[in-house]
């Protein structure tokens, strides 16, 4: 066989391989490593090193890798994982980044997020610029807390009630 023959050989067998990962819907335990999928839906889905836009799952756990909107019954996620959006009923997670959750329950140590929504929150090195708990304990750093979303919202209120007052007295009703 000529160098070419071997390559174009090896080339049809590599080729062989692919699937169309591209959706995968209604599947039962889906692995991923190594892998892009746009949309998954499954009972227990298990990425490494994957990348995926949607996913809705009773139960997900991630390692090194990323999704743009997860919804889940249970959230694992490990180091090195970056999620846009998550809507899960229990996570844990350990060094991950996300944009926002929405949890019932939360468990997590060194991680990042931009807004957290939760009745119970607990870990050590949360970094978070909004965070709305009903229950927190652990070490956590926030921009703003729910106290203070809670004084910011009575500030406004009553600043749009002033306006409003100020206007009708000076702009009145004209007939």
């Amino acid at each position: 066989m000529t160098e070419q023959e071997i390559k174009a050989q090896d080339l049809e067998e590599t080729t062989s391989e692919i699937v169309d990962l591209a959706e995968l819907d209604e599947a039962e335990i889906v692995e991923l490593q190594d892998s892009v999928v746009n949309t998954i839906a499954a009972s227990q889905v298990d990425m490494q090193d994957s990348a995926t836009k949607s996913i809705t799952a009773e139960t997900m756990t991630m390692t090194q890798s990323a999704a743009g909107f997860v919804t889940a019954d249970v959230l694992t996620i490990g180091e090195e994982c970056a999620v846009g959006m998550a809507r899960v009923n229990q996570a844990e997670i350990v060094g991950g980044k996300i944009g926002t959750i929405i949890s019932g329950s939360i468990e997590a140590r060194d991680i990042e997020t931009g807004a957290i929504v939760s009745r119970h929150v607990s870990g050590e090195k949360i970094h978070t610029s909004l965070l709305l708990a009903g229950n927190v304990e652990g070490s956590i750093e926030t921009a703003v807390d729910t106290s203070q979303v809670l004084l910011f919202g009575l500030v406004m209120g009553i600043v749009t009630g002033l306006i409003m007052a100020v206007g009708r007295l000076l702009f009145g009703r004209q007939e």
